[in-house]
């Protein structure tokens, strides 16, 4: 079967669905029209309405009416005008945090806003000659100040025609931005569309757009049933999911399933947690709960939970087994929750 990048119009841009050999392998939906939060990545200009000392913070006016949380240690003064950056939302009984640390990201670079420099992800490839890049940087900076450039490992793709061309498509960026933040105090840089084709060579797929055509294919009926609290997988069994005031939960059921042992179904229920977690946009802390097995089953769950999530582009980090036989994990939260989405709609 052909991958498919799926667009339909949809709030205030686009629903993206991306499938490879039958499966959902990314969903990206931005927020209904009037929805009271913004992408994540959204640069706006707000003003300071009060500080929130114990909370390390202040309460902010966005251009939408809306208030906000922006979270950071700078001193500023009630009315203050400040350029920030939004989270993720997540928590509908809670006002959205904004960062006052702005930047912007390529497929190959990270730029960030009020400092200067130039460094490498951890896994840039050793056959990357980094003084011949950063000398080559160096020169392509003249003429922009305050910005540290951060060197993506995907940089090992470029030649330096290529870092040339891609380095000042994202100043350029950087500079629509500023533009943008003046004129209209609003810029978007974290619609689904944007970030389909950050995430995806798109040449690799066959694109299909058109509006209402995830009513037509059933799209729309697909993902509620991915939301539901209870998804099954195998042979009748299945997980329930939970989202607590302070992490999320997911519990792992047999079922009727009697042909198969509890290891087998932890080991499958392993791939099936790793992908809803991402599908479905699941962050923060999360505590799964394992059918009971042995110590070693554990370690081979530990194991297969690290290598599933080393090909997850969000930052997490494993601790695995707790004391109390749960498993845990956190991961940064990369997209607003399907379910918010769903739900605004």
């Amino acid at each position: 079967m052909t991958a498919e990048i799926i667009i339909d119009k949809f709030g205030q841009g686009d629903a993206v669905i991306i499938y490879d050999q039958g499966m959902v392998i990314d969903v990206l939906i931005d927020p209904p029209i009037n929805a009271c939060f913004y992408p994540p990545n959204t640069f706006v200009k707000a003003k300071v309405l009060r500080k929130l000392t114990n909370r390390g913070g202040y309460f902010i006016s966005l251009p939408s009416g809306e208030e906000g949380f922006l979270k950071s240690k700078n001193q500023y003064e009630q009315g203050k005008v400040v350029n920030v950056l939004s989270k993720v939302y997540f928590d509908s009984e809670k006002a959205q945090t904004f960062t006052d640390q702005l930047k912007l990201i390529s497929k190959y670079f990270v730029l960030q806003l009020g400092k200067e420099g130039i460094s490498f992800s951890k896994k840039t490839p050793k056959s990357v000659d980094k003084e011949k890049a950063i000398h080559f940087i160096n020169f392509i900076l003249k003429g922009h100040s305050n910005i540290f450039v951060v060197c993506r490992s995907a940089i090992c793709q470029l030649d330096l025609k290529g870092i040339e061309k891609n380095l000042k498509l994202i100043l350029q960026k950087k500079d629509e931005m500023l533009n943008s933040l003046n004129k209209e105090n609003e810029f978007y840089d974290g619609f689904a569309r944007c970030i389909a084709a950050k995430r995806f060579d798109w040449s690799l797929y066959l694109v299909k757009e058109e509006r209402g055509i995830f009513e037509r294919l059933g799209i729309w009926d697909l993902l509620e049933k991915l939301t539901r609290n209870k998804v099954f997988f195998g042979e009748g069994s299945y997980l329930i999911l939970e989202q607590t005031c302070s992490f999320y939960t997911i519990d792992v059921n047999s079922g009727k399933v009697l042909n198969i042992t509890a290891d087998q179904l932890n080991s499958k229920a392993c791939d099936e947690i790793y992908y809803l977690i991402r599908i479905l946009g699941i962050g923060g802390k999360i505590l799964i709960d394992f059918l009971p097995c042995s110590k070693s089953t554990k370690r081979n769950i530990f194991n297969k939970m690290i290598k599933l999530f080393e090909k997850d582009e969000a930052r997490n980090m494993i601790w695995g087994w707790t004391k109390g036989g749960s498993f845990e994990l956190v991961r940064e939260r990369d997209k607003t929750p399907l379910n918010i989405i769903l739900r605004n709609n």
